[in-house]
């Protein structure tokens, strides 16, 4: 089978190769600027009279030299479409194409979210200057990261709140929880902060209460949870982490897309 890895972030690089490793005729697009061994390129020609064409959605080209219009090239494809997640498809290609969108796949979604969590506590840690154990640790959201997030900061020995609308999950798994709208007092005590909701839940007078020497890491997608502004104002050590799995372990990440793609994939005909 012809397969095109069209875009993406290290990972896609990971899947070109992992793809070929199990025998598939895999070449990547738009990733000019991977540098990592044993990846074959092609270009948009080769990929359009694939067998099939793997990408994220929403399309990302941060190793391309140039941004394709991407809804232009899917439209010409000939053969199959498989969308990799995190969100789902929504552009106007014939639906009939897409032979798999990970956005539907409840399993992938908590894989990746863990491997999210996973690199946000990597990046806590080069960041804090104490230990995860015995700090004092907000989560904002308890979603799929935010749930992933809370229980690895326990398990490294943080004293972990979470932040929810919906305190009975975290509650049953012996979460000390506050209401989202009454952060204020949670946030004066804490080492580090971590907000999960992709809409603003730290603005700039909740940023107010939060201690100079605490770390806020922003793991929602656009439009984000963290005033970014307001706290660069204020004088805190705050950032976005976007596309962790991507950029922490891509090749983890590569993996946890192959197996959840399903082996119906490579059996199915265009």
């Amino acid at each position: 089978m012809k397969i095109a890895v069209a875009g993406g972030d290290l990972r896609f690089a990971y899947l070109t190769r992992l793809l070929c490793l199990r025998g598939q005729d895999a070449r990547a697009l738009f990733m000019e600027d991977a540098n990592l061994e044993n990846v074959a390129f092609c270009n948009a020609q080769w990929a359009q009279a694939a067998d099939l064409v793997m990408l994220g959605w929403p399309a990302k080209f941060p190793l391309a030299d140039h941004v394709p219009d991407i809804e232009g090239f899917l439209s010409a494809c000939n053969g199959n479409v498989a969308f990799c997640g995190p969100n789902a498809y929504t552009g106007a290609m014939d639906r009939s194409k897409i032979v798999r969108d990970l956005w539907n796949c409840e399993e992938y979604l908590m894989e990746n979210a863990y491997l999210t969590a996973e690199g946000a506590l990597h990046s806590a840690m080069s960041a804090m200057r104490r230990s995860i154990s015995g700090s004092v640790c907000l989560v904002v959201g308890y979603g799929r990261i935010g749930s992933q997030l809370a229980r690895l900061l326990r398990t490294m020995g943080a004293i972990v709140t979470v932040a929810t609308r919906n305190p009975g999950k975290p509650t049953r798994e012996g979460f000390r929880t506050v209401p989202t709208e009454a952060l204020r007092n949670a946030l004066s005590t804490c080492d580090a902060v971590f907000s999960t909701p992709p809409h603003l839940v730290l603005d700039a007078t909740a940023l107010e209460s939060v201690g100079k020497e605490a770390i806020v890491m922003d793991l929602a997608s656009a439009p984000f949870g963290v005033d970014l502004q307001a706290a660069q104002r204020l004088g805190l050590h705050a950032w976005r982490e976007p596309g962790l799995p991507g950029r922490y372990c891509p090749e983890s990440a590569a993996e946890s897309i192959l197996n959840a793609l399903g082996e119906e994939v490579w059996n199915r005909e265009t």
